[in-house]
């Protein structure tokens, strides 16, 4: 009642049985102020009177002034325990969402529930919001907003994010024991928690800028992030916990006892004050700063985990302290404490006459010797040491008194010994030298002081100071940044073409029309209607110039431009409703017409691409679009890829055929493409020109894109690969392994996923050859790899018994060609990417013809000779290339006039060692030789059988031995062999 009226002034109550602080205190303030509740008689309230559920059902009904609705009671499985004259209301205000069953599917119309509640249920039923998520049992909301309403959670597994709540939020009953989530919620005023029980309530990132009350037994209130409670009311027995990421504590909490608080309450979470005010069993896991026990909590039982930390805890009641946790300062007003042995206590305070506290278990009496095992005896002392410092920090714009007025005007005094106690202050002063700005460009820090008068019953040795530490924040500008982005977004959306609108149903259309002058379902706004928002703007970057006086004009500014934003987003957007205008019909014929959800065309992406000698359809011919407006299609083709769209037609014949998994399709109407295939795939835009059939009025154009697809296919390299030996041949023949890569350039190898290992073949020998050609008996694929756009295929050969190379002609023969015939590749096992960009594979295999390939034939190219006096040793080295480091090299010599058939008995024989690359070394005996007779030098590598090199040739090496000196004698006279620029070896 109160939030449907606007009744939010509190009028002075002084009901005996309604305090200061109870949870429904302002509640019954604001109704009595209103004047639709009153007291009794006798000065009472009796706020815990009981009235029926059917009642409260009629109170409200009766109030909302809904209409009976007897029908929507018949949903409850205890339909028959609900009062026939109650049935109606009943229905009313479940149908209204003002109350709800039980989640066993009762209403239980008979159970009492107090005047509290029913005068806290008229100002949320008639005032809030009741918040019911479409999906009850996973309910969330995802939308940022501000609700100016009391919000009311009543199915469990409710999830409640991304708002700001004016008022206040209440789990109600009706969730029972399930679970609640409030995520990154601000909420200005309680959070009334009535629901929820061993399984959670989770807080996580709430700001409660009021008070928590826990008035369900049982429950369990997590805490998670950045969570921050300020006060915590706990009326019956609950559970406290934190994760490891909420890293705050609480200000205040208290067992203030209205309920039952005989149970064990559980709080494992930090906090500055604690205050028990009646009886209670507590289990503290999380350190207090002060713990306060007043007189009427005689009984109470407080056990102190390990690890758990109290800095100060007073007592006024005889009370039962447990635990292995710790106690800085005991400060005792009651006489009869008792503590466990295990219980650290630091310091015992008994100055005000109450006896020491003693052991659990002790029939000692003791008077005031303390009694702490973690400490020292006695009482604490009442000597100040010094003053704690004082931090306060302002926004920008604050000025000098503000700021010092702001400072807290309670000092915390710290004791000899350790401990504290605090008093008040009143007069604030800037330290000497203190320049003051109240505009920072930068966190700035400035130092105040004030003489502080020492308290009653304590000591300190000269006048005491205090020191505040002041910090000037500079000026924050996220909340006008926001604001200006949120402006710039909106004009982002700002468009003049009806068309566009009609298309994006983002944009807003700036037009000064009226709803049926503008196409059906597109946003406009009048340009009168947006000026405001440029004056706003304007306002801000003038503000922006001149420079913000405070944090408070600045978000100030913020807000203005915002409510701007809001007002035309809520109040000045229309939406049109005209269904005949170009824009309207043009998004009908896109929509329903032309939409490839709707037909096959051209332009549908399962077509693409285009392929040559195929046959795609178009619509063409007459339309409605409704409202009498009859439209006509016709098509042009435009782009690169217009070249090969041949016909745009409505054929009276077959115009072609199109495949489609697998499946041929007739077209008669649509577009022809050519059979000329393009070597890199090309773009066309298929246009719809779009005219009325009546007038011949051009309604629009709509352009839809499509790709003329080319084949994959591949080149030889433009280049010649070399072959290299990999072995020595041991064959009797002396044939030779070549091997070597030929890279081969995929044309639309973007397209392709991978390659399949046996997807290029080659003939397996090429035995025909020229004389300067290499033979090879057999050919193999061994690998193909892709990489790049390149196709990197190792092949390798076997030629003939010498090569089929030998030419006697060549004095240094560096390689021979070989020919790779019927070069193929099979793209039938292709794997293709998922957009192939426009290309697709050939329905053949790609023939590429032969390969011409450089074997790098081994050859003998020099002999030197070498003779050592002392040894009477022949050395002979002997040079060559492309010779395999494996390869057994034979030198003979043998006379002038010996034959080749006669090399294989020459005494003068022997397998060259490799001494370097491509150089091998052989030593013979100057004994070995006959004097002054010339020697042929015969070379070959392979095996026995191979041929001899040389053979033929008229510039071959000699030899001849000196009688005298041992050494050799050539035509130059040098004492060597003669060195011969090379000739090639058999193989």
């Amino acid at each position: 009642m109160n939030n449907a009226k606007g009744f939010w002034s509190e009028g002075g109550i002084n009901f005996s049985d309604v305090k200061n602080g109870s949870w429904f205190y302002s509640a019954v303030a604001r109704a009595v102020a209103a004047g639709y509740v009153k007291g009794y008689s006798d000065g009472s309230f009796k706020p815990n009177n009981t009235i029926t559920r059917a009642e409260a059902a009629v109170m409200i009904a009766n109030t909302a002034k809904l209409s009976a609705n007897e029908a929507g009671a018949y949903r409850f499985t205890d339909i028959g325990s609900i009062p026939a004259w109650a049935r109606g209301s009943v229905g009313a205000v479940v149908a209204a969402g003002y109350m709800t069953g039980y989640p066993d599917g009762s209403f239980d119309a008979n159970a009492s529930i107090s005047r509290a509640e029913a005068v806290s249920s008229l100002n949320r039923m008639l005032g809030g919001t009741a918040y019911q998520p479409t999906q009850p049992t996973t309910p969330t909301t995802d939308t940022t907003k501000t609700t100016s309403d009391d919000v009311v959670i009543e199915n469990k597994g409710t999830t409640l994010k991304n708002q700001t709540v004016d008022g206040n939020v209440t789990i109600a009953k009706s969730v029972g024991n399930g679970d609640v989530t409030l995520r990154n919620v601000t909420i200005k005023g309680d959070l009334i928690v009535k629901g929820g029980g061993s399984n959670t309530v989770t807080l996580e990132d709430v700001d409660v800028r009021g008070k928590v009350r826990l008035l369900k037994e049982g429950v369990h209130l997590h805490l998670v992030g950045d969570t921050d409670i300020r006060k915590l009311l706990i009326d019956l027995a609950a559970r406290i916990t934190q994760s490891s990421s909420y890293k705050d504590e609480i200000d205040e909490i208290i067992l203030a006892g209205d309920g039952d608080l005989n149970k064990t309450t559980r709080i494992d979470v930090p906090a500055k004050q604690l205050r028990i005010e009646n009886q209670a069993d507590l289990i503290l896991g999380g350190d207090v700063e002060k713990l306060i026990v007043d007189e009427d909590a005689k009984g109470a039982e407080i056990e102190i985990k390990k690890g758990t930390t109290v800095n100060e805890l007073n007592t006024d009641a005889k009370i039962k302290l447990t635990g292995k946790g710790r106690i800085d300062l005991l400060d005792v007003s009651a006489s009869g404490v008792t503590f466990d042995k295990n219980l650290n206590i630091r310091k015992t305070d008994t100055s005000n006459g109450a006896t020491a506290p003693k052991e659990n278990g002790s029939t000692s009496t003791g008077g005031n010797s303390g009694g702490s095992s973690g400490g020292s005896s006695g009482t604490a002392s009442k000597e100040i040491t010094g003053a704690e410092k004082v931090t306060r920090d302002v926004p920008y714009g604050t000025s000098a008194d503000d700021a010092l007025a702001a400072i807290p005007k309670t000092v915390t005094l710290k004791l000899k010994g350790g401990s504290t106690t605090t008093t008040t202050v009143t007069n604030w002063k800037w330290a000497d030298g203190v320049s003051y700005n109240t505009t920072p460009t930068e966190n700035t820090n400035y130092k105040a002081t004030t003489t502080v008068t020492i308290p009653s019953g304590y000591t300190y040795n000269g006048t005491l100071t205090a020191e505040a530490t002041v910090t000037v924040h500079p000026l924050d500008k996220t909340k006008l940044e926001a604001a200006k982005n949120a402006y710039m977004d909106l004009q982002n959306k700002q468009t003049y073409d009806e068309k566009e609108a009609a298309t994006d149903k983002e944009k807003i259309l700036i037009k000064d029309s009226t709803p049926d002058q503008i196409t059906a379902g597109v946003r406009f706004a009048t340009p009168k209607d947006w000026r405001p928002l440029d004056d706003a703007i304007k306002s801000v970057e003038n503000q922006e110039r001149i420079g913000f006086a405070s944090q408070q004009k600045c978000d100030d500014t913020a807000k203005t431009l915002q409510a701007a934003i809001d007002d035309f987003i809520q109040n000045k957007v229309k939406v049109g409703t005209s269904k005949t205008t170009d824009a309207y019909i043009l998004q009908k014929v896109k929509d329903e017409l032309l939409n490839t959800d709707r037909g096959v065309y051209a332009y549908s992406s399962k077509l693409q691409p285009l392929k040559p000698g195929s046959a795609y359809p178009l619509y063409m011919g007459s339309w409605t679009a409704g409202d009498g407006v009859y439209v006509n299609i016709q098509w042009t083709a435009t782009g690169e890829g217009a070249q090969y769209v041949t016909k745009i037609e409505d054929s009276s014949g077959d115009l072609g055929h199109y495949e489609l998994d697998g499946i041929s399709n007739l077209v008669t109407r649509g577009a022809l493409i050519g059979s000329t295939t393009p070597k890199q795939p090309k773009q066309v835009t298929f246009t719809a020109t779009v005219k009325n059939s009546q007038n011949d009025h051009v309604i629009g154009t709509l352009d839809y894109p499509a790709t003329i697809g080319a084949p994959i296919s591949a080149t030889l390299p433009s280049g010649t690969p070399q072959f290299t030996t990999t072995r020595d041949s041991t064959s009797t023949t002396g044939a030779t392994k070549f091997t070597g890569v030929v890279p081969i350039t995929l044309h639309g190898a973007d397209a392709i996923k991978s390659v399949p290992s046996d997807c290029v073949t080659m003939a397996n020998s090429n035995t025909e050859s020229n004389a300067d050609e290499v033979s090879f008996r057999t050919i193999t694929v061994d690998k193909v790899e892709k990489s790049g756009d390149v196709l990197n295929v190792t092949v390798s050969v076997i030629t003939g018994g010498i090569g089929g190379v030998w030419n006697e002609n060549s004095s240094v023969p560096k390689f021979s060609e070989g020919i790779l015939p019927n070069i193929a590749i099979d793209t039938s096992n292709f794997q293709l990417k998922e957009n192939t960009l426009g290309w697709y594979l050939p329905t053949d295999a790609l023939n590429l013809g032969n390969m011409t390939v450089d074997v790098l034939t081994p050859a003998f190219t020099g002999v030197e000779h070498a003779d050592d006096p002392t040894t009477g040793k022949q050395t002979f080295t002997i040079h060559t290339q492309n010779m395999p480091e494996n390869a057994k090299v034979e030198v003979a010599l043998a006379k002038k006039d010996a034959h080749v058939a006669d090399i294989e008995q020459s005494t003068i024989q022997a397998v060259a060692t490799r001494v370097g690359d491509g150089k091998y070394s052989v030593t013979f005996n100057k004994n070995d030789f006959e004097p002054n007779t010339e020697y042929y030098i015969w070379l070959r590598y392979g095996s026995p059988g191979s041929d001899w090199a040389y053979e033929s040739v008229t510039n071959r090496p000699t030899y001849t031995p000196n009688s005298t000196t041992g050494g050799g004698s050539d035509s130059s006279e040098s004492g060597s062999g003669n060195t011969t620029e090379g000739s090639q070896a058999g193989a």
